[in-house]
Formats: C-alpha cells, sequence, structure tokens
C-alpha cells in the first residue's frame, strides 16, 4: 500500500491510523490463540529499514495492545524472523511491517502464527474487523495513543541470529562428512570467501554473522541497513543487483556471492562459473532448484519437491534423473508452501517448495520462508566443495539443461479491466484446446503439445529441447502474463511468437481487446 499521495493528489491508502485498526482487530481476531497473562494474545511486530516503517508498526503495536494483547516491538528484523518468534513460542502471532521488493514509498504487513501465515478465515476475520471500526469511526488513532512507542523492545532478533548460527555448523559438519563435534566452532567458515549484498535491507546482519564465523566477507555490498536503499531495492531477481553482486565477487574473488530481498524471507546466489571457466554467473531459478534438490535426494531418496508453475523443462529431468518427484504447482509461495505441507497430510514425503523467485521454506525448517536458511543451505555445500579443493557449487548442476532464451512479456487488455484479461485468456486457451483446422499446422510444424499436467494458466511444450511457453491471466493487473523459453532467440521467434501472433490476430475477440504489441517488437 502507497503510504504517501500518489499524483493524483489522493489520499495515502496505508496510514498509522489505519495501522492502529489492524492491530486492534488482530488482537481480538485471533484472541483464540492466547497464551499470555489471562488469555491475552501475545503478539510481536518487526519491520523492514523502509522510512514508513517505525510509525507504522509503533500505531500497529498500539491497536495490538488496545485490543487486548500483550505487544512488543522487535524493531529492526527479518521476516522469517518474525515467524521464528512464533515458531520458537516467544509469540502468538508475529506481524512484520514490509513491502518486502516493492519501490520505498510502499508498505504492508504480513502476518504469521505458529502455523505460517494467516489461514484465509483468520485474514478474512481482521479484515473485517479493521472495516467495520473503520466505517462506524468506533476506533480511532487518537484513543489513547498518540504516536509515542506503545510496546517495550525485545532482542528476539539476536536469538534468531544465534539459531543461525547453529543451523550453519550442522550444515557444515553435514556436508563435509564430519561428526558435528569435529567442526571448527571457533571458525567453522575460515578459508571461504562471501560477497554479501542485503542491498540495506533486514538481512545486513548476515554478512556480520559469517565474517564472525571465520568468513573472509571483504567486498560486501549494503550490509548496514538504510531506509533510503541507495543501491536499490534490494530484490535478487533485479538484474542490476546481479550485475552489481557479479561484479563484487570477481573483485574479491569470492567463492559465493548472496543477494537478499528487502525483508531478508528469499536469496538468490552468484557462483564462480562451471567446468573451471574464468568469471562468475548467477545461481538462480532453475539452478538453484537444482543444487538444493541435489543435497536432498541424499539425504532422502525419492523425496518431493514443489515448485511454481514457471520452472523449465530442463529442471523436471534433472530432477527425475536424481530420483526426485517434481510437483509443478502454482505461483506464490504461500500456494507452493501450502500444497508441500498437504502432500505430507498424504503421507507424501515433500520436503522442499520453492520458487524460480528464490522463496523458499523447507520441512527441516519449519516451512519458513527463508533466504538466511537457503544461504545456509548453499554456504554448507560451498565449505565442503572448498575443503576438497573441488570447483564452482554450480558444477553440481552441470547436467541441467538450460535454454539459451528465457523472455517475459506482460501484454495488456486494452481496456484496463481484469475480467476482460481472464476473457482474453478464455478465447486463447479455447483456440489451443480445439486445435481447430485454422491453427493444427502450428502444432504440426512446431510441435507443440498442450501439458495436460499444468495446473496454472496455459503451458505449451515446443520441440524437443526443452522449450515451452506459458500464458497466464494476471490475478491483481489487468494483463496476461506470457513466459518464453527456447533453445535461441531465433527459434523462438519461429516457433513461438511468430505463431501466437497469427492465431491472435485470427481471433477477433483477441485481437480487439488486447495488446500485443510487445510480442511483435519481440519478433521485430
Amino acid at each position: 500500500y502507497a503510504t504517501e499521495a500518489p499524483p493524483s493528489g489522493s489520499p495515502p491508502t496505508l496510514t498509522p491510523h489505519l495501522a492502529y485498526l489492524l492491530g486492534r482487530s488482530a488482537a481480538r481476531a485471533l484472541s483464540s490463540r492466547g497464551s499470555g497473562a489471562g488469555g491475552a494474545v501475545r503478539a510481536v511486530i518487526g519491520r523492514d529499514p523502509r522510512p514508513s516503517g517505525q510509525i507504522l508498526a509503533q500505531a500497529c503495536a498500539a491497536g495490538l495492545a488496545a485490543g487486548g494483547a500483550e505487544a512488543s516491538d522487535a524493531g529492526l528484523a527479518s521476516t522469517p524472523a518474525v515467524f521464528d518468534f512464533c515458531l520458537g513460542g516467544l509469540a502468538d502471532i508475529g506481524i512484520m511491517c514490509t513491502a518486502s521488493h516493492l519501490p520505498i514509498e510502499k508498505n504492508g504487513f504480513k502476518m504469521f502464527t505458529a502455523s505460517g501465515i494467516l489461514s484465509a478465515e483468520e485474514l478474512a476475520a481482521v479484515v473485517d474487523g479493521v472495516r467495520v471500526m473503520y466505517e462506524d469511526g468506533s476506533a480511532s488513532a487518537a484513543d489513547g495513543w498518540e504516536g509515542e512507542p506503545a510496546a517495550p523492545s525485545v532482542g528476539y532478533m539476536e536469538d534468531y541470529i544465534f539459531s543461525l548460527e547453529n543451523k550453519i555448523m550442522i550444515e557444515v559438519a553435514k556436508c563435509s562428512g564430519d561428526e558435528e563435534c569435529d567442526v571448527n566452532f571457533m571458525a567453522p567458515l575460515e578459508g571461504i570467501k562471501v560477497v554479501v549484498n542485503a542491498g540495506g535491507g533486514s538481512a545486513a546482519f548476515f554478512a556480520e554473522k559469517l565474517k564472525e564465523m571465520g568468513a573472509d566477507t571483504r567486498g560486501s555490498i549494503g550490509t548496514v541497513p538504510n531506509q533510503y536503499f541507495p543501491n536499490g531495492i534490494p530484490n535478487p531477481e533485479n538484474p542490476e543487483m546481479v550485475k552489481k553482486t557479479l561484479a563484487a565477487c570477481e573483485a574479491a574473488g569470492a567463492d559465493l556471492g548472496i543477494m537478499f530481498d528487502t525483508d531478508g524471507d528469499r536469496a538468490g546466489f552468484v557462483a564462480r562459473a562451471p567446468g573451471g571457466k574464468p568469471g562468475y554467473e548467477a545461481l538462480t531459478g532453475n539452478r538453484l532448484i537444482a543444487l538444493l534438490a541435489v543435497g536432498l535426494a541424499a539425504e532422502s531418496p525419492g523425496c518431493s519437491v514443489v515448485t511454481d508453475s514457471v520452472t523449465s523443462e530442463g529442471l523436471a529431468e534433472f530432477l527425475a534423473n536424481i530420483g526426485v518427484r517434481h510437483v509443478r504447482f502454482r505461483r506464490g509461495y504461500a500456494k507452493v508452501i501450502n500444497r508441500a505441507k498437504e502432500l505430507q497430510e498424504e503421507g507424501v514425503e515433500a520436503l522442499m517448495a520453492i520458487e524460480t523467485s528464490g522463496h523458499c521454506a523447507m520441512a527441516e525448517n519449519g516451512w519458513m520462508d527463508d533466504g538466511t536458511y537457503t544461504a545456509v543451505k548453499i554456504i554448507g555445500r560451498l565449505t565442503a566443495q572448498v575443503a576438497k579443493g573441488e570447483g564452482s557449487v554450480l558444477d553440481t548442476v552441470a547436467d541441467l539443461a538450460e535454454c539459451e532464451e528465457v523472455t517475459e512479456l506482460r501484454l495488456p487488455v486494452r481496456d484496463g479491466q481484469i475480467a476482460t484479461a481472464a476473457k482474453v485468456f478464455g478465447e486463447i486457451a479455447a483456440d489451443l484446446d480445439a486445435i481447430d483446422v485454422g491453427i493444427q499446422h502450428v502444432f504440426q510444424e512446431h510441435g507443440w503439445e498442450v501439458d495436460e499436467e499444468n495446473l496454472e494458466g496455459l503451458r505449451v511444450r515446443v520441440g524437443r529441447d526443452g522449450g515451452f511457453f506459458m500464458i497466464r491471466p494476471s490475478l491483481h493487473d489487468p494483463l496476461l502474463s506470457m513466459q518464453l523459453e527456447g533453445k535461441n532467440m531465433g527459434e523462438t521467434v519461429g516457433s513461438v511468437a511468430t505463431p501466437l501472433v497469427e492465431i491472435f490476430q485470427r481471433n477477433t475477440f483477441i485481437r480487439e481487446n488486447l495488446d500485443f504489441g510487445s510480442l511483435e517488437e519481440y519478433i521485430e
């Protein structure tokens, strides 16, 4: 939600008043979870460094207290840490004030219990409570609160950081094949060079912790929280952040680069190029999923990994070859995590839920969506390889077939209506499903095959080289998202983009309502 007035001059969406109402409603709606004195809900609130965070967190804490909760303020914190406070019994509910990788003027709230993010029913109850109070004016930010801190400060982040240290010890021992007691507890990371790019966000603490454990972290970037994010909003998918991390690793001669998003629940990496080649390459997306799955396969052969819908055909083949069952689901980290939990309840050994964006949660870590824990796993593998004098961690996934051309396009509808985007998508799906005489030649000439097991949007395999395209309607914007992957750009243009434009032009409804100019520009 924007915390500042947009150019239209309309008032800010998320105000301290609204944050206050949110806290007050949460205290009441989640009262059944209370374990404090007299059954009160114990609530802890954390925030990322952005400028609006402190006042919004204080307002929310005041609302929590007004609603009868025992509120405490963790100050600057990461999203997984706030969840961990609940898992560890320090709080009944955790609230994180963050807008993740969104622009600096945005902010919002993520809410947790020990079970994870709030259920749909719990969230609806909280929102309904806010709406009722807002509409009838029964509560305002002036109800006993005038902007001063309303909750005592707590040092819970120190406990979380210490827990990460223990997890690094365990992972180093596991990956090296040593007994845990054989690990050098004074400097378990001695001999490895790591560049951390926290971008001035909530995970800035991680570089200092690695240094304390013996790692050489010289050349790290953004390791002091900065509310203005001078290097840009931290986002491991942002090409600029990747570029800066690659350059920093080159300059430092690092073994690994670690990138975190603003609130620390997502990570991406940079590693030495595989096969002894010079330079560094990104370790993100399908590569990251594959590398983490290798470790799971070694410990639990036949286990399952749940991913989002846009993973590559090459990843599916790689996972099958190492004995891991790939469950391709839908986009949204909450969706993949919940699907993995459902599989566990059905008796399936699902051990990881991960998106190509870098959101990753593991069963062994309480299904916590935690970028720092992902880093712990990669560091464990790195220390083992460095100790053995082996090459890059990317050598582990050298058999992963990758497409040279990967492009994502956004195709807006002309009237700006989400409902129209859904209708246009329906027309496209119907056309491809019918495979009428007019487009039958496309399937035959280019080797198109509709993926019948796909659960989100429309996914079509192209040829035999791992190419595919996906089309899906956005849930929040009036557009269609299109992902194209192929052996090279020429093949993708010829076998995907050009035939799609032909199909779109043949259908009057699609032609009149969908702006596919970006697809035509891609061809040109």
